[in-house]
């Protein structure tokens, strides 16, 4: 192919990178020949509000940031101030098995009881999570990995050229607790 586009895969221990970690890698293309590059585009299969893809010139691409949005993690938070009851779920012995949300009737008689009670708001993936919110509730994806694939497409004098390139975002078990640890405040009252 007259066009050369590095790197070609960043799947293995040495260059995958952790969920809601910071990275940085660069793309770089060239052409041989007569072939005279004219521009470069770069596009996720799976974008990410805490990746940037920036471009420069036709021959370097840049994508960098932090993965928050490729797991499925199912945050419940509130704000501050607001609170939420769960109701507790038994088994058929009567011993309690886990909570479970109010149903709309339980939740309006609550409210009479407590003002200030609200629902929680769900979202999926720690990059939705406003600043500032009380965390109620974390139910962590447990994937392994997930591989990302970039395209390039390289528009030349002669023709356009597509490649993909791989990139392994890994979900070790503490990843989950290391976002949750950053995004509370540091100085709780104990």
């Amino acid at each position: 192919m007259p066009v050369t586009i590095t790197p070609t895969d960043l799947t293995s221990n040495n260059n995958s990178v952790e969920r809601d970690t910071s990275f940085s890698f660069n793309i770089s293309v060239s052409a041989t020949g007569m072939d005279v590059i004219e521009s470069i585009a770069v596009t996720s299969s799976s974008p990410d509000v805490g990746v940037t893809i920036s471009v420069t010139g036709t021959s370097t691409a840049t994508v960098s940031g932090s993965y928050t949005e490729q797991f499925t993690d199912e945050i419940h938070y509130m704000e501050p101030g607001t609170t939420n009851r769960t109701a507790t779920v038994f088994d058929a012995d009567g011993n309690p098995t886990g909570e479970r949300d109010l149903t709309d009737a339980e939740f309006a008689e609550q409210k009479l009881i407590y003002p200030s009670m609200a629902r929680p708001t769900v979202v999926i993936g720690t990059g939705n999570v406003p600043p500032g919110k009380q965390i109620i509730k974390l139910n962590n994806d447990r994937t392994g990995y997930k591989d990302v694939t970039y395209t390039v497409a390289v528009t030349t004098t002669i023709n356009t050229y597509n490649e993909t390139i791989d990139h392994r975002v890994t979900n070790g078990g503490a990843a989950a607790m290391n976002w949750l640890t950053s995004y509370l405040p540091t100085d709780l009252e104990v």
